[in-house]
């Protein structure tokens, strides 16, 4: 039984803060509060310095250790979690049983009473894995959580080269051309969302994992390599159209497959 969330399946060239602040996106950004942890806490994690690495040493840091903990190293309960959810689910592979449960559901018209209903038993186990990865946001940007969208642009363009992973993953960015992981991610936040399981943080994310699905998407960035960022122009593009979404039109979004409406 596959017992990871693994972001390189699923789960430089930014935006500037500033600028995300003058566009109002900080109502849109993940926020420590919202998960739970005091607004006012602000952590120092220790930041590598890693030789031969490149790209935002922050962001760099952010997604090794996301990795660390629900792929790589995963704690035993974080690892049980994810077996009792993939049993609920009647399936040997949470990832593809969530994405499938995703589609069929919105296709047969029946979302999101029974995309839902296979999760209502295994609310606590959604818990730990919900928290297993906020906690990591947190420990990086949770005084800074617009700091995400440019460590998502990052992640999503591929230019966080990191020379501590094997090769085939020196790269941190969702694994596959086309990078279908992207909806796997989107389907978890909306169970979190709909169980009300950290919502306040999970909601406000979709709309940045379907920003890096659109980054990824236009950059088509390839494993162990130095990959060029995009034009902060093309960028700032993606995040007006993403950022703003609503949940009903991520969902609508997400029906496309296996990249974004106009993109290809």
């Amino acid at each position: 039984m596959s017992t990871n969330i693994s972001r390189r399946r699923m789960l430089g060239g930014a935006l500037g803060v500033s600028a995300l602040i003058g566009a109002g996106l900080v109502s849109q950004a993940p926020s420590a509060a919202a998960a739970g942890t005091p607004s006012d806490a602000c952590p120092n994690p220790v930041i590598p310095v890693v030789p031969g690495m490149s790209g935002s040493p922050r962001a760099n840091q952010l997604w090794y250790q996301f990795d660390e903990v629900t792929f790589y190293n995963p704690s035993q309960a974080f690892q049980q979690a994810i077996g009792a959810v993939a049993a609920a689910l009647g399936t040997p592979d949470i990832e593809e049983g969530i994405g499938e449960l995703w589609l069929t559901t919105r296709n047969a018209g029946t979302y999101p009473a029974a995309f839902i209903s296979p999760f209502n038993s295994v609310q606590d186990q959604l818990r730990v894995i919900s928290i297993t990865q906020i906690q990591v946001f947190n420990e990086y940007y949770g005084c800074n959580p617009l700091g995400l969208i440019p460590a998502m642009a990052d992640f999503g363009q591929g230019i966080l080269y990191d020379p501590r992973r094997p090769v085939g993953s020196k790269v941190h960015m969702m694994s596959g051309t086309p990078p279908l992981g992207y909806h796997v991610w989107h389907a978890f936040n909306r169970v979190f969302g709909f169980l009300d399981i950290d919502a306040g943080f999970w909601n406000k994310w979709d709309p940045v994992v379907a920003y890096g699905w659109a980054v990824q998407s236009t950059a088509k960035p390839v494993a162990d390599a130095h990959n060029p960022p995009l034009p902060s122009s093309v960028l700032a593009s993606l995040a007006a159209k993403y950022l703003f979404m609503p949940p009903a039109r991520i969902d609508q979004a997400f029906m496309s497959v296996p990249y974004p409406p106009g993109i290809s």
